[in-house]
């Protein structure tokens, strides 16, 4: 078994989770060895529970900003592309803005329309 220390770009967390290197990618499981630290967004939460909400907000920023990217044809450097996380506990909503000189309004809502379709409801706010 490898353990692997987690800190990930959405909150101040650090895990320590399991996993089989051996195991295929595609078979692979994760198992939270212990929480090292829980950061003031996530303090309330269980450590299973914590996994589940901080890999999910992770997946949902790295979809939303990498989908951004695509339909708004910028580049992944550009600085005007910020994100933030809002809210605590497992109910965070990620809030994306956009760069001045490539989104309108149009687009602006094309791209609220598409995270909506892609990650759900409510989960991100373009700005």
């Amino acid at each position: 078994m490898q353990t692997t220390r987690w800190r990930p770009d959405t909150c101040d967390c650090v895990i320590e989770y399991e996993w089989d290197r051996d195991l295929d990618p595609s078979m692979r499981t994760h198992t939270v060895k212990q929480v090292v630290h829980f950061c003031k967004h996530h303090n309330r939460l269980k450590k299973a529970s914590l996994w589940n909400n901080v890999l999910n907000e992770n997946l949902c920023k790295n979809g939303a900003v990498n989908a951004l990217q695509s339909y708004l044809k910028i580049d992944s450097d550009d600085p005007e592309l910020a994100w933030r996380f809002e809210g605590s506990g497992g109910r965070r909503v990620l809030h994306v803005s956009l760069p001045l000189d490539s989104a309108g309004e149009l687009q602006k809502a094309g791209a609220q329309l598409m995270l909506d379709d892609m990650v759900g409801l409510g989960l991100v706010v373009v700005e």
